[in-house]
C-alpha cells in the first residue's frame, strides 16, 4: 500500500510538472523558429527542435549560383566547343553526354533516336522524376502527420546506388568502345583545353 501511495505520489508530481511547463514558440528576424518546452517564461529547460533557416539571402544566393553555372556553360560552349565540362577540358564524352539530345529527340516523338544518342535516357529521366516526387510526397506526409518518415533500410540504398553506378559505368565503357570517336555524341573535341595542349607540342615537333 505504501508502494501504491508513492507511486500515485510521483505520477501526480510529474503530472503537476508538465502543466507548470510553458510552450514558446520564437521567431527571429531570419525566418528561424524555434519551439521549446520550458519550466517558466524565464529559463528553457528543453529545447525540442528547430527548424533550418529559410532566409531571401539564401534565395537570392541559389538564384545567383544558377546564373553562374548557366553562363560559365555558355562560355564553354562557345569557347570550347561543348558545354560539358569534361568535354570541353578533356576532350573526352562524359558518361551522361547526349542525355540533352536525347531529350530534345524524345520531345519531337524520336524514341529510337534517342536511345541512339543515350541508351539510359528513359532511366535517367524517370531518376529525375521520381526522387523529387518521393521527397516532396515525404515532406508532406511529416508536415501534415508530423511524425518522422522511416528511412528506407541503409543495405537497400547502398546496393541500390551502386548498381546504378556500376550499370551507368558499364554502359559509358561500352559506348566508348563501340563509338568514340567517330559516332554522335561520342565524339573527340579537338578544341578542347588538353586536345589545344597536344595540338601546340605537336606542332613544335612536327615545326608545322
Amino acid at each position: 500500500m505504501a508502494q501504491q501511495t508513492g507511486d500515485n505520489t510521483s505520477d501526480n508530481n510529474r503530472s503537476q510538472s508538465n502543466k507548470n511547463k510553458t510552450l514558446f514558440v520564437d521567431e527571429s528576424d531570419q525566418g528561424r523558429l524555434e519551439i521549446r518546452l520550458s519550466d517558466g517564461p524565464s529559463e528553457d529547460r528543453q529545447q525540442y527542435f528547430h527548424t533550418s533557416e529559410v532566409t531571401p539571402e539564401k534565395n537570392s544566393r541559389a538564384g545567383i549560383t544558377l546564373i553562374i553555372i548557366v553562363l560559365f556553360m555558355t562560355l564553354l560552349q562557345e569557347f570550347l566547343g561543348s558545354s560539358c565540362f569534361y568535354v570541353a577540358v578533356f576532350g573526352i564524352p562524359c558518361a551522361g553526354c547526349g542525355s540533352s539530345r536525347a531529350i530534345a529527340l524524345i520531345l519531337q516523338g524520336k524514341f529510337s533516336a534517342a536511345l541512339k544518342m543515350h541508351p539510359l535516357i528513359f532511366l535517367t529521366l524517370a531518376l529525375i522524376i521520381i526522387i523529387p516526387a518521393f521527397l516532396a510526397l515525404r515532406y508532406y506526409l511529416e508536415k501534415k502527420r508530423r511524425k518522422k518518415w522511416k528511412p528506407l533500410p541503409q543495405r537497400f540504398m547502398s546496393l541500390f546506388f551502386v548498381s546504378l553506378s556500376a550499370l551507368y559505368i558499364i554502359v559509358y565503357i561500352y559506348r566508348m568502345i563501340r563509338f568514340f570517336p567517330h559516332t554522335e555524341p561520342m565524339l573527340y573535341n579537338p578544341h578542347s583545353i588538353l586536345g589545344k595542349i597536344i595540338a601546340f607540342f605537336r606542332s613544335l615537333i612536327t615545326g608545322a
